[in-house]
């Protein structure tokens, strides 16, 4: 109470063509990178995609670093962020700080939501180190978000063995669409094969096993910016 009392005669004293600011008067409070982000004036319907990866949060914790990725940007982020506040264990009305956002952009300056908070002036460039997320998008798109694991740079997929079943390989082949792969690489994964298999194309890499009894057990991993 003082110290607003002291800012406010400070001020009055100011408008009238008083004197001097007193040496001992406190000093106007600065706004820093702990304080609550406020939620730009522009609002949206959050994406689908956004929500979905915002909603893993139960399930794995690498949620935050595949919604980086997953969101159109910081209003899309912060909006499905609202709706899924378990996402960084935020309580009650508590709000995401500008230094949790710095932590989760560090090194993933072309993730969606970091490169428009950077554009906005929330946070700092820190580079791009850290792969882009290629896999997180697509797994969600393609509803395999299950199998993603290590912060979203994993993906594991799987079908069975025997006669193969009408859309059996329908995730795999969106998963392969969403990633880009050369039709050689598809055709490589669909088809059974002896022996353990690898191949790389973009920043992922490929490891799998496909045979007729034992089916597809298909390993991607992102391994670069």
């Amino acid at each position: 109470m003082k110290k607003a009392f002291a800012l406010a005669s400070v001020l009055l004293l100011s408008a009238c063509g008083g004197s001097t600011v007193p040496a001992d008067a406190p000093a106007p409070e600065t706004a820093d990178d702990t304080a609550a982000i406020s939620l730009p004036s522009e609002r949206s319907t959050s994406t689908s995609q956004c929500r979905t990866s915002l909603r893993r949060a139960g399930i794995q914790a690498d949620a935050p670093f595949v919604s980086l990725s997953a969101c159109d940007n910081l209003v899309d982020w912060m909006s499905s962020l609202e709706q899924y506040p378990g996402a960084l264990q935020l309580a009650g009305d508590e709000q995401v700080t500008a230094d949790e956002v710095a932590a989760l952009c560090e090194g993933r300056d072309s993730a969606p939501v970091c490169a428009d908070a950077i554009e906005r002036g929330i946070v700092e460039s820190t580079g791009d180190d850290q792969p882009r997320g290629t896999l997180a998008v697509a797994a969600i798109s393609c509803q395999a978000e299950v199998g993603l694991a290590d912060q979203g740079l994993a993906l594991t997929l799987s079908t069975p063995g025997g006669e193969p079943a009408e859309g059996q390989f329908d995730t795999v082949n969106c998963v392969l669409d969403a990633t880009q792969a050369p039709e050689d690489v598809r055709s490589g994964i669909t088809s059974p094969a002896d022996g353990e298999q690898t191949t790389t194309w973009e920043n992922l890499q490929a490891d799998w096993t496909h045979t007729v009894d034992e089916g597809l057990n298909l390993t991607l991993t992102e391994v670069g910016a």
